[in-house]
């Protein structure tokens, strides 16, 4: 599974090379929510934004270059057209873009050919990366199949979906919320034969609660299971299903799925977040510490 490390602008060298880093356009563009008059003229190297992490584009590991991805704030960012103006030269793998629909992917990708035009690059080598980060992308995700040649992957960003449903302090997990259900009541169920008595259909199937236990125990080779819940780590019910949608929509697009960033520190729920991403097929995740690159790495 692919590593997205978000870079920090001040970050140290990390401990594993990631497959792509991702930088904000605010880091780029320092003035960048001042206008795009501001913007012009203004722009930082790529190559400057974050040191440490981008000390690693000169390496490589599986014969392939670590790529390069840039985050922008939505196809209404006032600076939007500056900001691909004067990145484009540097011909980065993708922008990373916050969407509600498959027209936002589309738009971006007429503004990139445009300015691919302009610089006398190749059409189509800059890629697109939809980032599922509302309720309306949720709700629109079938818009993103068929939506850009360029779309390279989905992704989905848990915190930002929270924030915008107002959930409390922004959570994202569920506290056990799947616990077993009372024992199945004791329906009268007739035995075989005319005139037999009636038996509690209990004793001829087993309670749904002992089927969950004995489904939470098996180890399904990708963490295991709690209870009969969408997801072992814990996502919250809403959430589980916006990433559901996300990954449903990226297999109808034949793109890559690209998992949320982990929002905790705890070591062991971290890696139990990484294994449920590979049991459901994600091909990368976003993570913000380098420290985590080289597990996410060693889940492929």
């Amino acid at each position: 599974m692919r590593a997205y490390l978000i870079a920090q602008v001040e970050a140290e060298p990390g401990i594993g090379t990631p497959d792509a880093v991702v930088i904000d356009s605010s880091d780029v563009f320092p003035s960048s929510r001042a206008g795009s008059d501001a913007t012009r003229g203004r722009t930082r190297d790529v190559r400057d934004v974050a040191p440490g992490c981008f000390a690693t584009l000169a390496l490589t590991e599986r014969g392939g270059a670590v790529r390069r991805l840039l985050r922008v704030d939505g196809i209404d960012m006032s600076d939007l057209d500056a900001c691909l103006a004067a990145t484009v030269v540097f011909q980065l793998d993708a922008i990373v873009l916050p969407a509600r629909d498959g027209s936002d992917v589309a738009h971006l990708g007429s503004l990139l050919a445009v300015h691919e035009a302009e610089h006398g690059l190749p059409d189509g080598g800059m890629g697109i990366v939809a980032l599922v980060s509302c309720a309306a992308g949720v709700l629109a995700a079938a818009s993103f199949v068929g939506a850009s040649r360029r779309l390279r992957g989905l992704a989905w960003d848990a915190a930002a979906l929270a924030r915008q449903l107002g959930m409390p302090g922004g959570s994202v997990r569920s506290a056990d919320i799947v616990s077993p259900p009372p024992p199945h009541p004791e329906v009268p169920q007739r035995s075989g034969g005319l005139g037999g008595g009636l038996q509690p259909a209990a004793r001829r199937l087993k309670p749904s609660s002992e089927a969950r236990l004995r489904l939470a125990s098996q180890d399904e080779g990708a963490g295991r299971t709690r209870g009969m819940g969408s997801d072992p780590w814990g996502w919250s019910p809403v959430l589980a299903h916006a990433r559901a949608v996300v990954r449903l929509t990226a297999a109808a697009a034949g793109v890559e799925a690209i998992e949320a960033a982990y929002p905790g520190d705890d070591a062991a729920s971290f890696a139990a977040h990484v294994a449920a991403a590979r049991r459901d097929g994600f091909g990368g995740m976003f993570v913000r510490d380098p420290a985590q690159v080289p597990i996410i790495r060693a889940e492929t």
